[in-house]
């Protein structure tokens, strides 16, 4: 008997903090679907993070610089890839 009360508290438990749980209403998550990562440039040479970087502060949005250690070109180059955030 005692084994059924604390499952049934514990299950008890669980449903309150089920039910305190924020929602997350259906605009909020739209917009964050809304939003993704768009290539807007690559950037060879050896001022490439500083250029990538000035660019994407340029943009006055959200952005990232991706370093990639070697390219699809032949030879392969290291570069940068500016991805803004849309």
């Amino acid at each position: 008997m005692a084994i059924w009360k604390r499952t049934l508290g514990i299950a008890g438990i669980a449903l309150a903090f089920a039910a305190a749980a924020p929602v997350t209403t259906a605009s909020a998550t739209a917009s964050a679907a809304a939003s993704d990562w768009e290539l807007a440039g690559y950037y060879y040479g050896p001022n490439m993070y500083e250029e990538c970087h000035r660019d994407g502060v340029r943009t006055g949005r959200g952005y990232k610089c991706v370093y990639y250690p070697s390219s699809w070109d032949y030879p392969p180059q290291p570069h940068y890839e500016l991805m803004i955030l849309v």
